[in-house]
């Protein structure tokens, strides 16, 4: 089974995202930060990192910089508040596979993990 990580630290969009996820038929697993899922990187067990970019304490870039050290072959999709298209291309230039903007759009956010998945 695809397992995912979901990074979101808004509660709402965590629970919304998970629920999207699962509806799929993916394992999804929600973390509320971004330390945990650097503590998560290096056991290789998911498939794909859906990330948000901006958290309080560790954020999305730092989540991407573990997975492409520890789990090269995952890719991080991250979330990006609307307008924040600038962070999001640094993003992708820093490897992250794409960015959905928030509030995502639902169909985006499943066309983006497929391909994502695919490749």
């Amino acid at each position: 089974m695809t397992r995912i990580l979901v990074v979101e630290d808004d509660a709402v969009a965590r629970d919304l995202l998970r629920e999207i996820l699962s509806a799929e038929g993916f394992a999804v697993d929600a973390v509320d930060d971004g330390a945990p899922a650097v503590e998560r990187a290096a056991s290789g067990r998911y498939d794909l990192v859906v990330s948000d970019i901006r958290m309080e304490r560790v954020g999305g870039m730092e989540v991407l910089r573990a997975f492409s050290e520890k789990a090269p072959g995952t890719p991080v999709i991250l979330i990006t508040a609307f307008g924040d298209v600038t962070g999001a291309m640094e993003a992708i230039g820093h490897g992250a596979y794409d960015y959905v903007s928030k509030p995502f759009n639902v169909e985006e956010l499943r066309q983006t993990v497929a391909r994502a998945l695919e490749r």
